[in-house]
């Protein structure tokens, strides 16, 4: 079975009584995979395979989560103290610099990172820069986007175009946000391990390779 508890729209969730939410495969005896369709991209999801035995005892088997929207793993992301970490590296409780609405910095605090298997990415690189991102996580596109209703001022990567302004972050040029137009994109058709992070404390934001991006 599988549980999601905060995301019921996709795939038709029921809720029971005690008000777990159960996906509508609520029983595949002797499975030991199931194929998830119909997810929304750049959102994270929770799942717990629960058990059940002949006699009807249950039991919380395993639980994973997974992000649709990630970075390569060779991803530099700035930290806290002002030094960089690949974010194939990062672990919970990690304080990285991060950014609000108003495009003020500060700092957030890691909560768990996400990891999968992809068969492909983008390549985007500005004058000054260069990222490998899934075409769907949001960049900070400046406050006067409003394409990701969930998510004001971001858009996907994928929606882009040369000559587009991202923006970025780098101490050398002070504690604000700048900009840089793209260059060049492409699509790398490679199986990788990609990478994201939730933020739990703090803004919803980080900078990947001094890009600013959310953590959906």
């Amino acid at each position: 079975r599988y549980h999601k508890p905060r995301y019921d729209k996709p795939y038709g969730i029921r809720c029971e009584p005690d008000l777990s939410c159960w996906g509508n495969r609520s029983e595949r005896r002797n499975s030991s995979s199931h194929t998830v369709t119909g997810i929304n991209t750049a959102t994270p999801y929770y799942f717990n395979v629960i058990v059940k035995d002949s006699a009807g005892n249950k039991l919380a088997y395993t639980s994973s989560s997974r992000s649709t929207a990630c970075f390569i793993g060779s991803t530099l992301i700035a930290m806290a103290d002002g030094s960089s970490k690949r974010i194939d590296q990062i672990v919970p409780g990690d304080r990285v610099l991060s950014f609000d609405r108003s495009e003020t910095i500060s700092v957030s605090t890691v909560g768990r990172i996400f990891e999968h298997e992809v068969d492909g990415y983008l390549d985007i690189a500005t004058a000054n820069a260069s990222i490998g991102a899934t075409g769907n996580h949001p960049f900070y596109a400046g406050k006067e986007v409003n394409e990701l209703n969930e998510y004001p001022g971001f858009r996907a990567i994928e929606k882009f175009s040369r000559g587009d302004l991202l923006y970025f972050y780098t101490a050398a040029l002070g504690f604000n946000l700048n900009s840089d137009a793209i260059v060049s994109m492409k699509f790398n058709a490679k199986n990788i391990r990609v990478y994201n992070l939730h933020i739990s404390s703090g803004q919803p934001t980080y900078f990947a390779n001094g890009f600013a991006v959310h953590n959906k």
